[in-house]
């Protein structure tokens, strides 16, 4: 699927190819063995967090395939390309988990204006988790919510919902302030 969407504009923005389709390969089977050993003790291994998430502890040392750091360097560069406005970098988390919950989080914002959220599809079972969706545009509203949408805004901005169905090795940049 083809988009054409500007992060300043639209509060998300694809970056295809950000990690090749060899990198995400090599990552998404070491993923798949870290995520199959089950930690007892905090080690680097799958912790179940929730019912449907798993997360890596201490990814940046967990994941031998690819530095981690390096790749949030080169999120920044993008940040750089993809907002006029970048001035500041804070890296605040390097995240990886696996989520598997049926159905979808429900409509939300993070209510944080000016925090930026980078994700890396590297390998979505579409059977077993939800695609991403965003609502353009929402990053720029005037209006308060306090964490979720209820039905008349979600059908309000019902034509703005962008679905981030898109190849693996894709960064997503959005707007966090935006719902999603």
């Amino acid at each position: 699927m083809k988009h054409n969407l500007s992060y300043m504009n639209d509060g998300i923005s694809f970056v295809n190819e950000f990690i090749s389709h060899d990198e995400a390969k090599i990552l998404n089977d070491e993923l798949d063995y870290l995520f199959s050993k089950k930690s007892i003790n905090g080690s680097l291994r799958e912790i179940k967090v929730s019912k449907y998430t798993s997360i890596i502890n201490m990814p940046t040392l967990a994941v031998r395939s690819i530095n981690l750091l390096e790749l949030c360097l080169s999120v920044k560069r993008e940040l750089e390309k993809h907002d006029e406005k970048f001035n500041s970098y804070v890296n605040t988390e390097i995240e990886i988990r696996q989520d598997s919950r049926q159905p979808a989080l429900p409509w939300h914002t993070d209510n944080r204006k000016g925090m930026v959220r980078a994700m890396i599809y590297i390998g979505i079972d579409k059977k077993k988790s939800g695609i991403f969706r965003y609502m353009k545009k929402s990053h720029k509203r005037d209006f308060y919510v306090e964490h979720h949408l209820s039905k008349q805004q979600i059908e309000t901005h019902s034509t703005d919902i962008v679905n981030c169905d898109v190849p693996e090795g894709t960064l997503i940049l959005f707007d966090s302030f935006g719902f999603h």
